[in-house]
């Protein structure tokens, strides 16, 4: 039986994923991120397989990590933005673009990966900083990574799955 919190956690999920699709699709190109600066707090982290990636890269591999304390609820969507003269800018999708309403679950120190699949977007990576940006229980978390040089893979202590 599901609880009445998690009910209501499950709720503001969908009602999260559904304004931010929305957002997106009837926002012009490159517009500045709602979220700005996102600090870390170690609860819930996100990290990309490879801290550098050639501008053709097809996909991009993220593990999600629990550290909470707590079990987390997310969805499919993310978001991907580049850092532009010190401000963070959101990547349009693909007009075809939708993700699948489905909550995740992830209990207190469990790992996840994603794969993020740069043909979604409507936008060519160029030489950068870039973030890929999840909302978890409504709090944004990110992993950045840079674009243009040699590939180097992040030093992880899990590998991805």
């Amino acid at each position: 039986m599901m609880t009445r919190k998690t009910f209501y956690k499950i709720l503001l999920i969908c009602f999260s994923l559904l304004l931010a699709a929305t957002l997106m699709f009837a926002c012009a190109p490159l517009l500045e991120s709602k979220y700005g600066s996102i600090a870390s707090d170690g609860e819930v982290t996100l990290r990309t397989q490879y801290a550098v990636y050639a501008k053709d890269v097809d996909v991009i591999q993220v593990l999600m990590r629990n550290d909470s304390g707590d079990e987390i609820g997310f969805g499919a969507a993310w978001s991907m933005e580049k850092l532009d003269g010190g401000t963070w800018m959101t990547l349009p999708f693909k007009p075809d673009t939708a993700w699948n309403e489905l909550l995740y679950l992830l209990s207190d120190g469990g790992t996840r990966t994603f794969t993020v699949h740069i043909a979604s977007l409507d936008y060519k990576l160029t030489d950068g900083t870039y973030r890929i940006v999840k909302e978890i229980d409504g709090v944004p978390v990110a992993a950045e990574f840079t674009v243009g040089g040699k590939v180097l893979p992040q030093t992880l202590s899990i590998c991805l799955q």
